[in-house]
């Protein structure tokens, strides 16, 4: 949503009231990452962080029937998601998500569900449901663990295939993943899935289960009509992505209640960050066109990434004589939209930042330098958030990097600006800067990248009053 254009989801919402008047019963459900990342969910209202909280009330309006977690689920702590949990009216579903304590499924999850649905000629039809999620989630929450999906599916699959007419997997996993599925389970019918942020219709091969994906924030959505023979008993499924931006060919009225509702979490979110000095509506300057997709900024500079990095150092006096770089992750940036040209106000910023994080000094050797750029710049960190944007005056590839056009010299010192999650080895493992680099915090992101649209040339703007 964005001030003055409908919400997606008051679009959804109306998609699903026109399908649901023509007779057809439908069963929404959404596969994963919806209560994190948010620039909204930071927003402290009421004392608290919302965390996702307006998600699941917009979403239970909505009529969403079922969720799988995704993986940012769990940037949110354990009590956090099981309070999402109580609040919501949906089921929530991952069979191979446990609890380290326990050992047994994670609490507040099934791991499959049944639903009965009935044809407008009076037909019924049984579709199993069962969720899968992302193997990754243990790195931040180390109070769950995932099992390998194939291995849980091989076990729960048979008992669900014999009391459902319709098989579909609900799944939180990457691409290739949910094709040794479909390959794995020739009974399956369908695979719903999420974790990519582009829009995807995948057939896998004959007699395999279609692989959908709609695009991230509720830009579009797949409708699935399932029809069955009477006289066979043979099964047919018709699939449509349908556009819920608005610039798609098929009219859809958005909901008014649902976008009222979306419009008074905002409000509340809006008027929660003013009390913290952020004022989300104010402008804060004009900007070309910057790419925030993560289509681009995962696997390479952009304007905005470069912007970024520019930001940071603004934040730095630069009085230590050595050479800086600015090294941060593009997992941190999570607008996944194109901003401008034009105004762009400090929700914006938000939006690209929501994590925010503070950005640190430190003075390290090159070999340190090295090992972070190296590990992300590896070939297994292109398109994944790991993958680390630079300041400009770092140039080459792993184990050949060069700053301000010399050669990295592994024994002389240079000055890293880095946001603090890269600083304390979450992005890179093994790198011992918060260990053994004491650093100072020169800077919030997002009041970084705020005072350089702006083109502040006072410092005092990098950090939030004291």
């Amino acid at each position: 949503y964005v001030d003055g254009r409908p919400s997606t989801l008051a679009r959804l919402a109306g998609l699903i009231s026109s399908l649901e008047a023509t007779g057809t019963e439908a069963v929404p459900v959404l596969a994963g990452d919806f209560l994190s990342p948010s620039a909204l969910g930071e927003a402290p209202v009421d004392g608290e962080r919302l965390k996702g909280r307006q998600m699941v009330d917009v979403l239970n309006r909505v009529g969403i029937r079922y969720v799988t977690l995704g993986n940012r689920e769990f940037d949110l702590d354990r009590e956090e998601l099981r309070a999402r949990q109580r609040e919501s009216t949906f089921g929530w579903l991952a069979a191979n998500l446990q609890g380290t304590d326990t050992g047994e499924l994670l609490e507040g999850l099934g791991a499959w569900d049944t639903v009965r649905v009935r044809s407008p000629s009076g037909a019924e039809l049984v579709i199993g449901l069962i969720g899968l999620t992302f193997t990754d989630v243990g790195s931040t929450a180390d109070w769950v663990r995932a099992q390998d999906p194939l291995a849980v599916m091989r076990e729960a699959f048979p008992a669900l295939e014999g009391i459902s007419d319709v098989q579909v997997a609900l799944t939180h996993l990457p691409l290739d993943l949910d094709r040794e599925l479909a390959r794995a389970f020739p009974g399956l019918d369908l695979i719903l899935g999420g974790h990519e942020h582009d829009g995807h219709d995948v057939r896998p091969g004959p007699g395999l289960a279609r692989i959908t994906k709609a695009r991230a924030n509720a830009e579009t959505a797949w409708v699935h009509r399932l029809r069955v023979d009477p006289r066979t008993g043979a099964l047919s499924v018709e699939s449509e992505q349908v556009d819920l931006t608005g610039e798609g060919q098929r009219d859809i009225r958005p909901d008014s209640a649902i976008q009222r509702r979306v419009e008074e979490w905002f409000d509340r979110a809006f008027v929660a960050f003013a009390a913290v000095g952020i004022r989300p509506r104010e402008i804060v300057g004009e900007v070309p066109q910057l790419d925030g997709r993560e289509s681009t900024v995962r696997f390479g500079p952009s304007r905005l990434t470069g912007l970024i990095a520019q930001a940071m150092l603004r934040c730095d006096g630069g009085g230590s004589g050595s050479p800086r770089i600015a090294l941060y992750n593009s997992g941190g940036i999570r607008v996944d939209d194109v901003l401008g040209p034009g105004t762009i106000t400090e929700y914006d910023v938000l939006r690209v930042l929501p994590f925010g994080g503070a950005v640190v000094r430190v003075d390290v050797p090159g070999s340190v330098v090295s090992a972070l750029l190296d590990h992300g710049r590896a070939a297994d960190a292109s398109g994944a958030g790991s993958f680390l944007q630079t300041s400009e005056n770092v140039t080459g590839s792993v184990a050949a990097w060069s700053v301000d056009g010399a050669p990295l010299d592994p024994l002389a010192r240079y000055t890293l600006v880095v946001n603090d999650f890269v600083a304390g080895g979450y992005e890179s493992p093994g790198v011992p800067i918060d260990r053994a680099h004491p650093w100072d915090t020169i800077a919030e992101m997002r009041l970084a990248l705020i005072g350089a649209i702006r083109g502040d040339t006072m410092l005092s703007g990098c950090l939030p009053p004291a």
